[in-house]
C-alpha cells in the first residue's frame, strides 16, 4: 500500500526487482519511492502552513499581503486537518511566549485564531475552544511599558473570546 512505511516499500521493491541491498541501491530506491509517494504533498503542505503561521506571527511583521496570507492559511487548514493541528501548535506557542518584547506574537496569533474561526474549518472551533483558558487570560493582558499594545491584545482576545462564547456569530 501507499501508506506503508518507506523502509517496507523499499525492501519489498528490492526483493521484487531482485536488487542488491547495497547502500547506493538503497538510497536510489528510497529516493524513487519517496518521490512517487502522494503523501509527500501532505507533508510539504504541513511544513508550508507551519512556516506561514510562524511568519504571520513574527515580530518583524509579514512581508507580503497579510490578509491574503491569512486566507491562504485558512484554506490550507480546510483542505487537511493535519495542517490545522500544525497551525494551532504554532498559535499556542506564540500565545505562550507573548511576554515583554514578544507581545506581537500574541497579537498576531489572536488574529490567526479569529480568522480560523470565521473562515477556517469547523474543527477550528473545537481546537480554539480547547485553548479557551489561554484566550481568557489574554483578555486581561497587561504590559506596564506598552499600555497601547496591551490594549490591542486585550481587544483582539476579547473578539476571539466573544466568538467562542456566542457561537451564533460564527454562522
Amino acid at each position: 500500500g501507499r501508506d506503508a512505511p518507506l523502509f517496507l516499500v523499499c525492501s519489498n521493491h528490492h526483493r521484487a526487482q531482485q536488487i542488491d541491498f547495497a547502500p547506493m541501491n538503497i538510497r536510489r530506491v528510497a529516493r524513487q519511492m519517496a518521490e512517487t509517494n502522494p503523501s509527500r504533498f501532505l507533508i510539504q503542505s504541513n511544513a508550508t502552513a507551519r512556516r506561514l503561521a510562524m511568519a504571520l506571527t513574527s515580530n518583524k511583521g509579514y512581508e507580503g499581503d497579510y490578509q491574503q496570507a491569512l486566507a491562504q492559511l485558512a484554506e490550507m487548514a480546510r483542505e487537511a486537518s493535519a495542517v490545522l493541528s500544525d497551525v494551532m501548535a504554532v498559535v499556542w506557542l506564540r500565545i505562550d511566549d507573548s511576554k515583554g518584547l514578544q507581545w506581537k506574537h500574541g497579537l498576531y496569533a489572536l488574529h490567526i485564531l479569529k480568522n480560523l474561526l470565521l473562515h477556517g474549518p469547523l474543527a477550528a472551533i473545537i481546537e480554539v475552544t480547547d485553548g479557551l483558558d489561554k484566550i481568557r487570560a489574554m483578555t486581561k493582558f497587561t504590559d506596564t511599558y506598552r499600555k497601547e499594545s496591551a490594549q490591542q491584545i486585550r481587544a483582539a482576545a476579547s473578539q476571539v473570546y466573544s466568538l467562542l462564547v456566542d457561537r451564533a456569530k460564527l454562522f
